[in-house]
């Protein structure tokens, strides 16, 4: 089970040589931090705050049971929202970094930020009715969070005030990728599946995506072009 579900972090989007990635690249474990509270419980584990013992720094430490998510096939989601996270780590601030990630016998832990700011569902129950420009304002970063996630190659496919979350200053950031789908071969495979060259393979869907959208403007053009020839008389 260790093999199907290894979670040491690495991202392929950062300078390789730095302090900052080698330091995430080291073993870490519960021991290594100090947990303060429980901030949230779902069906596989919980959500709790905790704070580095190296640093100081605060994080929201997601701890999920092992040998649950593989008896109801869930091993596939966890590995899609590590990779995710993983991805958007130092390239996205629309997206919740993910900064550690690890297992032991029994569990799976992600360590992500922390976002202080609740939840678009929260503010909407305790507001009821957002003014227009705010409606604007979280339309559109709902939006740019969303392109941000697609240009990752993932679907996020549980979009919902809940995984809105509000930074300090009132921004958002996508979370809960529990759901995500890879959509496009961006990333490595998880472990276990056949190894393939992630990046030609994303190139050859992209030149297939330019060239299937090519044929169709052609055969609309086309189609177009018929529908407006005067009938002869």
């Amino acid at each position: 089970m260790q093999s199907v579900i290894e979670m040491r972090y690495s991202s392929r989007r950062v300078d390789r040589k730095s302090d900052s990635l080698r330091a995430r690249r080291q073993r870490v474990s519960v021991a290594d931090f100090e947990l303060l509270k429980l901030i949230g419980k779902g069906a596989f584990g919980e959500v709790r705050l905790c704070r580095a013992r190296a640093g100081g720094g605060v994080y929201a430490m997601k701890t999920m049971r092992k040998a649950q998510l593989v008896a109801q096939g869930k091993v596939a989601h966890v590995w899609a929202e590590r990779c995710a996270m993983a991805e958007a780590a130092h390239v996205s601030p629309w997206l919740v970094q993910l900064h550690h990630a690890w297992c032991s016998a029994e569990h799976v832990y992600l360590v992500m930020d922390y976002v202080p700011g609740g939840d678009l569902m929260s503010l909407l129950m305790k507001r009821d009715v957002l003014s227009e420009p705010e409606v604007r304002f979280y339309g559109a970063e709902a939006t740019l969070a969303l392109e941000a996630l697609h240009s990752l190659g993932f679907a996020h496919r549980d979009v919902k005030p809940d995984n809105l979350l509000l930074d300090r200053s009132g921004h958002i950031k996508l979370a809960d990728l529990g759901l995500a789908k890879a959509v496009a071969s961006k990333l490595r495979p998880r472990p276990g599946a056949t190894s393939y060259d992630s990046d030609a393979q994303h190139a050859a869907a992209v030149a297939a995506a330019a060239a299937a959208a090519a044929a169709a403007a052609a055969t609309a053009s086309s189609s177009s072009s018929s529908s407006t020839t005067p009938s002869p008389v």
